[in-house]
């Protein structure tokens, strides 16, 4: 089938049209560009999509990134576009549901990152996955469960809509973890 192209801070990216497409929404764009990555970060990013994000942070400095997500085919996607790029000894993508594929031998991580399904709405089909999360379910175990695998002195990151997601839910939830 058909696959799409757009660029993200200089750099092509393919994307299959069951994948959330960052060539339709500035948020990619924007991440991939302003995330506080430093030089020899070992990065985990979560819910990669087309792999866009973990290959500009990887383009801006970090040593490592290991990028997963939820969908076999954005992990297809990512896997193509860190091919297309010739980062594979950098950047490794697993399919992984937050964090079920994340394993000890991974090691600690400098910096998390997930741009987060901000619509408290089931999900009718895996892309949907991209954007809903049923009574931030994921994204409580996102917050719960990420100091769990982060270097002491680590950054977490999420992405967030505020007007269209449900900011009060998020902060509540932050709120119970100390966040």
């Amino acid at each position: 089938h058909l696959i799409a192209r757009t660029n993200i801070e200089g750099c092509e990216i393919q994307i299959d049209p069951d994948v959330f497409s960052p060539a339709f929404f500035e948020d990619t764009a924007f991440f991939a560009r302003t995330m506080p990555v430093k030089s020899g970060d070992r990065v985990l990013e979560i819910g990669t999509g087309t792999g866009a994000i973990a290959l500009a942070l990887h383009r801006r400095g970090a040593d490592y990134v290991l990028a997963v997500d939820l969908t076999p085919v954005a992990v297809t996607n990512a896997q193509a576009n860190v091919r297309l790029h010739h980062a594979e000894q950098a950047i490794q993508i697993r399919q992984s549901d937050v964090f079920s594929a994340i394993l000890s031998t991974d090691g600690l991580f400098d910096l998390l990152f997930w741009n987060v399904p901000f619509a408290d709405l089931p999900a009718q089909s895996l892309l949907e996955h991209s954007v809903c999360d049923e009574g931030y379910r994921s994204i409580e175990r996102y917050i719960k469960e990420a100091s769990r695998y982060l270097r002491p002195g680590g950054r977490i990151f999420l992405g967030f809509s505020d007007t269209l997601g449900r900011l009060d839910v998020l902060t509540v939830i932050a709120q119970r973890y100390q966040f």
